[in-house]
């Protein structure tokens, strides 16, 4: 059973998890990074970051992922550094932030007495808002260009994931990446019918390994609109391995949803009587379709232990929906 840890995932830890996957990592700098860099580059052969001028305090402010890169024909062993930021939310000064980074990388190489190794950032982001990336000239108003020329410069790779199309996505071969490209854009959607659960899914195989697949579960069912019984029917289809990793992350946070609610109920009791405060906890733990399940099966007659064998909830649960919408 993976570790609990696993039922908070940030945005951007997301797809940093993602790209631990050596294949998902050469994919995405192949399908992100320009054409025109990328050829110049020996991708598959990067490493994970083991930059000597990277300082703690720096890890901490930035860098999100880091990744060494050799350029290709050069006679010498030539590496660059891939800076990518993974970004789900706009900042206004994003532009500073990256300057400020590269000059005490650089810094750095030069107080080691190394020979200066080129950093290309690439901000990647998959946030709701627009955002457009600013050079460090935009932040100053019209100034005449004579006076503008006195402003560091430095290109960034700017990729706005809801820009991208389908056919872009499809085109990654990796089936670990696009399949987690695909459950970010569920975000975006607001009817998650099972033809996106088909395009969004279809990817999955059970050698990508539990915690891999229980994160797209995660992040993908706390992050999104998909209709739980939807889902649960077409979770049917997949490999049976896969199948039971899904229904086990369903209910995990199905439960942890319940369990929230029961202690923001006992909160609310305080102020409003301990025993109304967990009812209406419980009530918040459990999704809608399920309260729906729950009345209707009462009204069609059925016992109140059938009721909870059909819908996994205890009695007691069963009894307190019951009760409230008497």
């Amino acid at each position: 059973m993976p570790s609990d840890k696993f039922t908070q995932i940030t945005h951007d830890a997301f797809l940093k998890y993602i790209l631990s996957d050596r294949g998902a990592a050469i994919a995405f700098m192949h399908n992100f990074i320009s054409h025109e860099v990328a050829s110049q580059l020996d991708i598959e052969a990067y490493e994970i970051v083991n930059s000597s001028f990277i300082t703690e305090k720096m890890r901490s402010r930035m860098a999100d992922v880091l990744f060494d890169v050799p350029v290709k024909n050069t006679k010498e062993r030539v590496v660059v550094s891939i800076l990518i930021e993974l970004k789900s939310s706009p900042e206004k000064f994003v532009g500073f932030q990256l300057l400020e980074y590269m000059a005490l990388a650089y810094r750095a190489q030069i107080k080691q007495k190394q020979t200066p190794q080129l950093i290309i950032p690439l901000i990647y982001y998959h946030g709701k808002q627009h955002w457009e990336y600013p050079e460090l000239k935009d932040y100053f108003g019209k100034l005449p260009e004579s006076v503008v020329s006195f402003l560091p410069t430095f290109k960034c790779l700017f990729i706005d994931l809801k820009h991208k199309s389908d056919e872009e996505i499809d085109s990654i071969e990796d089936d670990l990446l696009r399949t987690a490209i695909y459950v970010q854009i569920l975000r975006f959607i607001d009817s998650i019918d099972r033809s996106i659960l088909i395009r969004t899914f279809r990817g999955l195989r059970t050698d990508m390994g539990r915690n891999y697949l229980h994160y797209i579960f995660v992040y993908a069912l706390s992050n999104s609109n998909i209709n739980p019984d939807i889902f649960i029917n077409f979770i049917d289809d997949f490999p049976p391995e896969v199948k039971s990793e899904a229904m086990t992350t369903a209910e995990q946070l199905r439960q942890k949803g319940i369990e929230q609610g029961i202690e923001q109920g006992i909160e609310q009791g305080i102020e409003q009587g301990i025993e109304q405060g967990i009812e209406q906890g419980i009530l918040k733990g459990i999704e809608q379709n399920t309260i729906a399940v729950v009345i209707q099966s009462d009204k069609n007659g059925i016992p109140i232990e059938l009721i909870a064998n059909i819908t996994s909830l205890s009695e007691s649960e069963v009894r307190v929906i019951l009760d409230r919408n008497k």
